[in-house]
């Protein structure tokens, strides 16, 4: 048979939705816009998709203005419901379309959306809105009273705090940097001088003729870039690359600027992560930017880090912070917070939990899982590594898991809503300068280092789905598969409970790391999750668990 006949066939089998038995559910959302020039880089798939790329499909936007007026309470669910009755293969944790979608648009039915229209966030999810008692659960003083014990550390109120999300979070850190007049504090896993931290590096070497610059990272990930921590130096920068027993790393993100501000954070300083604007296949993170009692804990963290290398900080600068410490405590006294407790949730009660490489460093696991077990209405959090292979193993992630499992299936009102990336690790994100650079390559080398550690996400999510399936016993349970690289470490609770930083929900975090992240009550940030939430979840696939 000649070729011009399978092309026939080809066609029918794309357009006809009589043959396949359906047409695309997504259509009535689709606008058509003309093709523009984008810095985006689509990626050969570690899989075959088991349906037909058709590269003739014209380029389109998701109307989310449309969604969101016609579904201004649950966006989420109704979105979900638009895959319904397409057929969903749990082998490969994708939707086998009856219509043809674009190469670049990944496993998504639709482009990436870069942004949603300003609304009143708490319309997106019913469950946003629900105001709960005050007075139980994560609004309790009874739970932070727990966690002063489980983490070892005191929480403190009195903060402004704003969620900053891929790309805001660099061009803070960028904008910050220029404003220090005494200090900035600069820590990270990775920090290359590539063409993602240009902008940067030249801020550090002007500022560092007035200020004092003090940055650190990871000793082994410092060999991504030999040259950089020498530039920095030359700058006039104070640099520590952070030595670890082998086999663990330094895997901290915090900036403090003045002593006035910080920023938790989980983005690397690499062009992976600081050229990335949310949907062109790099890094998509999450910091938090915070004023006020909270900026000592966090800067103070940093010294000892700092000092436990065997290096000083300017007395002046200590001297700084031990008077900010006295003048902070009335705001960490449990009299201070439990007679106002029911006033914190808009009054940034914040703690700064970290913990070191080892076994027995359990604190932030013991925030997340008792996080989990008093939550009374809604949960979302990003799981980087989706991996629930075998729950009687009692993993990290496992037992994590089932916390939030044994929760949600004993209230079954309460809505989680679980983020993970798809078929991507960190390997196959595109390093914008080139594979074939030295400096590239050997990141990429850190960076499947890192990966074993944690193993590749794709690898688990066919058992993870099986194991899913038979243990949750609610409707309300909604797992989104993001298709590119979803790097943020984020929790939000109860619409007024937001843990972000540095700690993935996995065994590498947990027994190989140093790790910080900020854990606030403050309905501000929690809205400013809101939002990044809506936006991540439309640009992933709903995974059906039943």
């Amino acid at each position: 048979m000649s070729s011009g006949y399978f092309l026939g066939l080809l066609t029918v089998a794309l357009f006809a939705p009589s043959i396949w038995g359906a047409t695309n559910p997504f259509a009535q959302y689709q606008k058509d816009t003309p093709s523009q020039n984008s810095s985006f880089f689509p990626q050969t798939p570690p899989f075959k998709y088991p349906f037909t790329i058709s590269a003739e499909v014209k380029n389109s936007d998701l109307d989310v203005q449309k969604i969101l007026l016609d579904f201004p309470v649950d966006t989420l669910d109704r979105v979900s419901e638009l895959y319904r009755g397409i057929p969903f293969n749990s082998q490969k944790s994708m939707y086998e379309y009856p219509f043809a979608i674009h190469p670049t648009w990944e496993y998504l039915p639709y482009p990436f959306i870069k942004s949603i229209p300003r609304s009143n966030p708490e319309q997106w999810i019913s469950h946003f809105s629900k105001r709960l008692n005050r007075t139980v659960g994560i609004n309790s003083s009874k739970f932070q009273d727990e966690l002063d014990a489980l983490t070892g550390t005191e929480a403190v109120a009195g903060n402004e705090l704003r969620v900053l999300k891929t790309p805001a979070s660099y061009a803070e850190i960028l904008a910050r940097v220029e404003m220090v007049k005494s200090h900035a504090f600069i820590s990270s896993f990775l920090f290359n001088c590539d063409k993602g931290t240009e902008s940067l590096v030249s801020a550090i070497g002007r500022k560092a003729r007035t200020a004092k610059i003090y940055v650190m990272y990871d000793a082994f990930g410092a060999k991504s870039d030999p040259a950089c921590s020498k530039r920095l130096e030359q700058l006039g920068a104070k640099v520590v690359l952070f030595k670890t027993k082998l086999g663990t790393i330094f895997h901290e993100k915090m900036y403090v600027f003045d002593g006035q501000y910080a920023m938790v954070d989980g983005q690397n300083l690499i062009a992976a992560g600081t050229l990335s604007n949310g949907t062109n296949n790099l890094f998509n993170d999450v910091a938090v930017l915070a004023a006020g009692p909270i900026v000592t804990k966090i800067g103070s963290h940093f010294i000892d880090l700092w000092e436990s290398q065997g290096q000083k900080i300017a007395p002046e600068i200590k001297e700084q912070y031990l008077k900010q410490n006295a003048f902070i405590r009335p705001y960490a006294s449990k009299a201070f917070l439990s007679n106002n407790i029911a006033r914190m949730r808009d009054q940034g009660l914040c703690r700064l939990v970290t913990k070191s490489p080892g076994k027995n460093q359990q604190q932030i696991l013991n925030l997340y899982l008792h996080t989990a077990r008093n939550v009374n209405s809604y949960l979302f959090f990003n799981y980087i590594d989706p991996k629930y292979r075998d729950p009687a193993r009692k993993d990290v992630g496992e037992k994590f898991i089932d916390a939030v499992l044994e929760r949600v299936n004993f209230r079954k009102e309460i809505r989680v809503d679980m983020l993970t990336n798809g078929w991507k690790n960190p390997f196959q994100v595109e390093l914008p300068e080139g594979m074939a650079a030295n400096r590239n390559l050997m990141t990429q080398l850190i960076l499947e280092l890192q990966n074993i550690i944690t193993t590749d996400p794709h690898k688990d999510m066919a058992k993870m789905h099986a194991n899913l399936g038979n243990k949750v016993k609610t409707d309300n349970f909604h797992w989104w598969s993001y298709p590119q690289y979803m790097h943020a470490k984020t929790l939000m609770a109860d619409n007024a409970w937001t843990i972000i930083g540095s700690y993935n929900i996995n065994e590498g975090s947990e027994y190989q790391s140093y790790e910080s992240v900020l854990a606030c009550l403050d309905t501000e940030l929690a809205q400013g999750m809101q939002e990044s939430i809506i936006l991540d979840a439309m640009n992933s696939i709903p995974v059906p668990l039943k």
